[in-house]
C-alpha cells in the first residue's frame, strides 16, 4: 500500500512493487564484476584484459564494508589483480590466503543497488579520478575506468540488479 501510494511501479507477473522485485534480484558486487570479467575476458585483447582489471579493482573498495575483518586493502588489490579479475588464475589452484580474501569479497560485498545512492556515487567518482596517495589520475585513466564502470553497470541493468534508467 505504501508503494502504491507513493505512485511506484509494480511488477506485473511477481504483483510487488519495483524496489521489492529489486532487492530479490540484487546480488553483490563482485559477483557481477566476477561474472562480467568471466563474459569479457575471452574476446578481450591483453591490454583490454588489463584495464579491465586495473579499473575494476580501483572502483570494488567502494563496494566492501569497512571495519573489523576486512582483509588488508594491499591484500585486498593483489588478490583481484592475481586471481579475483582473472578468470584463467581463478581456475587454477588458488592460494588459501587469497581464496580466503576472494570468498570474504564475494560474502561482504554490497549489492550492486546501492550504486544508485548519492553517497556511493560520490565515492565511485573519487575512486575513478584519484590515486590512492590523493594525487589525480591522468584524464585518459579516469576515461577508462569510468567506461569499464559505466559497462558493468549496464550489465548489472541487464541482470536486474539496477534500474535500467540509472
Amino acid at each position: 500500500v505504501s508503494a502504491q501510494n507513493r505512485g511506484e511501479p509494480f511488477d506485473t507477473v511477481a504483483g510487488l512493487p519495483a524496489s521489492m522485485g529489486r532487492r530479490r534480484r540484487d546480488m553483490p558486487w563482485f559477483d557481477l564484476a566476477c561474472e562480467y570479467v568471466d563474459m569479457k575476458w575471452p574476446e578481450s585483447a591483453a591490454t583490454a584484459r588489463q584495464t579491465l582489471a586495473e579499473a575494476l579493482i580501483r572502483v570494488t573498495p567502494v563496494f566492501l564494508p569497512q571495519g573489523r575483518g576486512r582483509p588488508d586493502d594491499r591484500a585486498i588489490r593483489s588478490a583481484l589483480r592475481g586471481w579475483g579479475f582473472n578468470p584463467q588464475k581463478r581456475s587454477e589452484e588458488v592460494p588459501v590466503e587469497v581464496k580466503e580474501i576472494l570468498d570474504w569479497c564475494s560474502r561482504h560485498s554490497l549489492p550492486v543497488s546501492v550504486a544508485q545512492e548519492q553517497r556511493v556515487l560520490d565515492a565511485l567518482e573519487k575512486a575513478v579520478t584519484t590515486r590512492l596517495s590523493g594525487e589525480k589520475y591522468a584524464p585518459s585513466v579516469a576515461r577508462k575506468t569510468r567506461t569499464v564502470l559505466s559497462s558493468v553497470l549496464s550489465y548489472g541493468a541487464k541482470r536486474g540488479a539496477l534500474d535500467d534508467n540509472m
